[in-house]
């Protein structure tokens, strides 16, 4: 029977994070708690034309808002919807 409790735990679904992208800015809703971070780039990353013109800049900004709204290093082990 112990066998049966750990599967269930490997198998139970993860909870889930959803990534808004707009022109310099990123939206994260964590679905769970409803906790929302909204933050715009220093840094542009788009342009008038293209919504992503450095994929470079747009990556390492929206891992740093995940690392922000989810402090305890646990982004991995979360689904995430992404909206461009």
């Amino acid at each position: 029977m112990p066998f049966l409790a750990t599967s269930y735990k490997f198998f139970a679904p993860k909870p889930l994070l959803y990534i808004r992208m707009e022109s310099n800015r990123f939206e994260i809703k964590d679905m769970k708690t409803g906790e929302r971070i909204k933050q715009t780039a220093m840094v542009p990353f788009s342009n008038d034309r293209l919504l992503i013109t450095d994929n470079l800049i747009a990556e390492t900004f929206c891992k740093q808002l995940i690392h922000v709204s989810i402090p305890d290093g646990l982004a991995a082990s979360r689904r995430i919807i992404f909206d461009a």
